[in-house]
C-alpha cells in the first residue's frame, strides 16, 4: 500500500518506492480483497505479487521505512541510518473499519514523507 501511495503523490520522479516483506506466505500470495477494493476506490493501483525482502535486495536500497508495528527495527541493526519505522498497526482482512484506517494512516505518513523528497 505504501508503495502505492508514494508512487502516486511523489513529485520527485528520481525516486521511485518499492515494497517487499519479510514475512511473505508463499500459499498467501495476492492482495486481499477488501484492500485492493479499498485503494482502488481511492485511486491507487497495486499490481504485482508480495515479494520477499532479501539482504540483497535491502542493499539497494536508499532507504528503508518499516510500515508495521510488530516489526523489531533491530533485525535490520546492518543498515542503520536508512531505517525508519512506522508502526502502524495491521489489521485483519475482515476488519473493514481497520483496513481503512491503516490507509489513512499510511496515506498521511506517506505525504509527509514524499512532500520533504525534493
Amino acid at each position: 500500500m505504501a508503495e502505492a501511495i508514494f508512487n502516486k503523490f511523489n513529485k520527485n520522479k528520481n525516486i521511485k518506492a518499492e515494497s517487499a516483506g519479510l514475512f511473505v506466505d508463499s500459499t498467501h500470495l495476492f492482495i486481499e480483497p477488501v484492500v485492493m477494493s479499498e485503494m482502488e476506490r481511492r485511486g491507487y493501483s497495486l499490481a504485482g505479487t508480495p515479494r520477499q525482502l532479501t539482504r540483497e535486495l535491502a542493499e539497494k536500497f536508499d532507504k528503508i521505512i518499516i510500515v508495521a508495528d510488530d516489526m523489531d527495527k533491530e533485525f535490520f541493526f546492518d543498515f542503520e541510518g536508512k531505517v525508519t519505522q512506522w508502526r502502524i498497526p495491521d489489521c485483519d482482512a475482515s476488519d473493514v473499519v481497520g483496513i481503512e484506517e491503516t490507509i489513512d494512516e499510511i496515506e498521511k505518513k506517506v505525504k509527509d514523507f514524499a512532500l520533504k523528497q525534493k
